[in-house]
């Protein structure tokens, strides 16, 4: 049998491989590398954020490129309505670290006057009977030893129980660790807990919207990278550069 041959008028994919190739040859390789390159689009809030911004602004520049479902000064308002959620949930979000370390302070305090109350207690009453009475002040057996929950909600809901159970010990005459010291404690830790519970809430709202505004935004950028992609071809890369988009690493 006769070998065959066939013959290829256009091998394009020779022209961009062979090193062999003629001075336009060579800028079909540049080409086909800078059709590859992709623009970075960051993943942390702040980058991106500056991104969308300056891309929505740039945007203006190239009416041409256009996407079907969203216009550019839609993309602009959404892009400063990113950065500005950013900055609300950073606000929001400073407020737990003072509020959480007064919990603390709070907390320790609490613990040092149980303490104090179960020496009281001891003093009054012998084993094993003193071990029945810690129930009243919330103490309850875990892993062998009495401790006060750790739980803050059922930690305050218990010191109605101290309040009420020192009177009728007699411990709620004691200058330290008396009736005015856990009266004090219920207005402190309740408002301190409050605080938290009103900062977590407005957090996990605003996390959630930044978070749904955040995707969209990553897709808008792709979106529009694939049209400039598209309509600029060899001078793609360069144009997103342009227009705000960054190298990656930068």
């Amino acid at each position: 049998m006769n070998p065959q041959f066939f013959y290829s008028p256009d091998n394009t994919e020779a022209k961009a491989t062979s090193p062999s190739l003629s001075t336009g040859a060579s800028s079909t390789v540049t080409n086909v590398k800078a059709v590859n390159r992709k623009p970075f689009i960051p993943n942390k809030q702040a980058d991106l954020a500056d991104v969308a911004v300056d891309v929505s602004n740039n945007w203006k520049s190239y009416p041409k490129l256009t996407l079907m479902w969203i216009t550019q000064a839609d993309f602009a308002d959404e892009a400063q309505t990113y950065a500005a959620q950013i900055s609300t949930t950073l606000d929001v979000g400073s407020n737990q670290s003072p509020n959480s370390s007064t919990l603390k302070v709070l907390d320790k305090k609490i613990d040092t006057g149980i303490s104090k109350i179960r020496k009281r207690l001891n003093s009054i009453y012998d084993e094993p009977v003193v071990y029945a009475q810690y129930s009243r002040y919330g103490l309850h057996k875990k892993r062998g030893h009495y401790k006060y929950p750790t739980d803050r909600d059922t930690r305050l809901l218990n010191l109605d129980l101290i309040i009420k159970s020192i009177v009728e010990d007699g411990l709620d005459k004691f200058p330290d660790y008396g009736t005015a010291f856990w009266t004090k404690m219920k207005t402190d830790y309740s408002a301190a807990l409050g605080k938290e519970s009103s900062t977590n809430q407005a957090l996990s709202g605003l996390v959630g919207k930044k978070t749904v505004t955040k995707a969209h935004i990553r897709e808008v950028l792709i979106c529009l990278w694939d049209v400039i992609k598209g309509n600029y071809r060899g001078q793609a890369y360069s144009t997103a550069l342009s227009m705000g988009y960054r190298k990656k690493g930068q």
